[in-house]
């Protein structure tokens, strides 16, 4: 009679690593309360489209400092990608977008998020307000730890370059025609690309 042979040793710690560390992946990638923290929308924002939630936490953030006029706030949100440290002129670019959009965003907003296709590290928000239903294009960057995009830990943010309008101190802003089929219905209307 055959005696059954034993599998080896390191065959047995192997299949068990690999069970083990199959586990801890499926328990990381289906925790929702980890893996996808609740938004929580600033009141009347609406969201569509794409995005995870910290960018969509993010676009809340924007608005609801833009609603607050808090231009130290937004500012707060525009910093260098490598550095990590806020922008000098990021309080002079959130105080333009204060003075033209304060006003117009304090009724029912909604926000629809896209990727760029052609950028991976660019986000788009096109925000839809008033009755006329205008719109106004928010550009946000994707960064990670250090520098490395996008971050391996899943612990990328998304900063708001707002120092780019500061470009347009002095100036109001200027409709571009419609631009049906485009995203945001109007194409980029402010600002001027970087």
């Amino acid at each position: 009679m055959a005696t059954r042979q034993r599998p080896p040793l390191k065959s047995v710690i192997a299949l068990a690593g690999a069970l083990l560390l199959a586990a801890a992946v499926a328990a990381f990638v289906w925790w929702p309360q980890k893996h996808r923290p609740a938004v929580h929308p600033a009141a009347g924002v609406t969201f569509t489209g794409e995005g995870d939630s910290r960018l969509r936490q993010r676009v809340s953030d924007v608005i609801e400092r833009l609603r607050q006029r808090d231009a130290s706030g937004i500012a707060e949100f525009d910093v260098d990608l490598t550095t990590h440290r806020r922008s000098p002129d990021g309080e002079a670019g959130a105080q333009w977008l204060i003075t033209h959009f304060a006003t117009p965003l304090q009724g029912p907003v909604q926000a629809e998020i896209r990727q760029d296709e052609n950028a991976g590290l660019d986000w788009y928000a096109c925000i839809s307000y008033g009755h006329d239903q205008r719109k106004l294009r928010l550009d946000f960057v994707t960064y990670g730890k250090k520098g490395v995009w996008p971050d391996p830990n899943g612990g990328d943010k998304y900063a708001f370059p707002v120092h780019v309008y500061n470009e347009l101190a002095g100036r109001g802003p200027y409709p571009n025609k419609p631009m049906t089929g485009l995203f945001c219905n109007e194409g980029e209307s402010l600002p001027p690309a970087q």
